[in-house]
């Protein structure tokens, strides 16, 4: 096991051959699998080892929350959440699991 301190150093010891592969968040991995430099060098492959949720932070009462909420049910709607991820994952062949990547927003406004 090689800890680094950044991303970027670990996608250098994976293609120098320093390393036989990495772990992080899976659209972390297929974003860098899908930059220029690293065409065809890497992808994401296997099952994943967790799940972690992510959200975004207001202040409780915040009308912030609504509208955050709003745009992301817009995003899913009119499908301009695939074509951001095509636009950003496309070369790294990535879709990412319907069933750990919801496509409503689950954040609660209270």
């Amino acid at each position: 096991l090689q800890e680094y301190d950044t991303y970027s150093s670990c996608v250098e010891a994976l293609s120098s051959g320093s390393v036989d592969a990495l772990t992080t968040d899976d659209t972390i991995l297929a974003g860098y699998a899908a930059q220029e430099q690293w065409s065809g060098q890497f992808r994401v492959v296997g099952a994943p080892f967790s799940e972690e949720l992510y959200g975004i932070g207001v202040q409780q009462g915040s009308e912030l929350c609504g509208q955050i909420n709003d745009a992301l049910t817009e995003l899913f709607e009119e499908d301009a959440f695939a074509a951001i991820n095509d636009a950003n994952f496309g070369p790294a062949d990535y879709t990412p699991d319907p069933a750990t990547n919801p496509s409503t927003p689950g954040g609660h406004c209270s």
